[in-house]
């Protein structure tokens, strides 16, 4: 029509700032957001006691401090691996993000139905906070399955942390940091520094300062800070 396009015309059209595009998982917004891999051989993007970087409140830093799960499975999204830290046949990466996100709460709220009562402090006679034990009988059988099933959480996420860490290394070409510890380093740090580890990781594979952070999208990315431009 007479004003509109005409054949071989170039024109841009920006992306919006606002929707839905930071929550989807696509190539696109994946090779757009992860990044760049040339220029982080070899080294890693900062130091692991570098969690600070963003400031005290940045999305994955909180993650990192109140559920580091989380974190770890945004992580195992970008690089297109499952839950357990493989590899993922097909598509099945796109679902690692809500299968550590309902095992963890499904984690947390068992953890809390079998939670032993609390014990009772009281202030005696001189003024002195004492602390007595709580007087309610627990069954045998709770205090099993609670201790079993920290266990079992703990070391689930202590195992694909290490494998985790490890494929970061070895996709950037990352030489052991730690010479004393050799191919205990990233058992160590994910045993030691969880936390410092997975923000690390999370800054390894995002370039926040290109890339806001979001709390619970599958890959962390919120909205892009520099609009890409789309040519037609």
């Amino acid at each position: 029509p007479p004003g509109g396009v005409q054949e071989g015309q170039l024109f841009t059209i920006p992306f919006p700032s606002k929707g839905d595009l930071s929550s989807e998982i696509t190539p696109f917004i994946l090779n757009h957001s992860v990044a760049d891999e040339d220029s982080q051989l070899g080294k890693w993007t900062d130091s692991l006691f570098d969690c600070f970087r963003y400031g005290p409140c940045h999305v994955h830093l909180l993650n990192a401090v109140f559920c580091p799960q989380l974190l770890m499975a945004q992580i195992l999204t970008r690089l297109k691996m499952n839950w357990l830290g493989e590899r993922s046949p097909d598509n099945e990466w796109q679902q690692t993000f809500r299968v550590v996100l309902l095992m963890t709460l499904s984690y947390w709220t068992v953890y809390a139905l079998l939670a032993p009562p609390s014990p009772i402090w009281i202030q005696d006679e001189q003024g002195r906070i004492v602390r007595l034990p709580n007087q309610q009988q627990v069954p045998a059988l709770q205090v099993i399955l609670y201790n079993l099933l920290s266990l079992l959480f703990g070391l689930y996420t202590l195992i694909v942390l290490t494998k985790l860490r490890r494929i970061i290394r070895l996709r950037y070409e990352i030489p052991v940091q730690f010479p004393r510890l050799g191919p205990w380093e990233d058992f160590c740090c994910a045993f030691w520094c969880g936390c410092c580890s997975v923000a690390q990781m999370a800054r390894q594979t995002c370039e926040y300062d290109q890339q806001s952070s979001a709390c619970c999208s599958p890959t962390g990315f919120g909205t892009s800070l520099h609009h890409p431009i789309l040519v037609v």
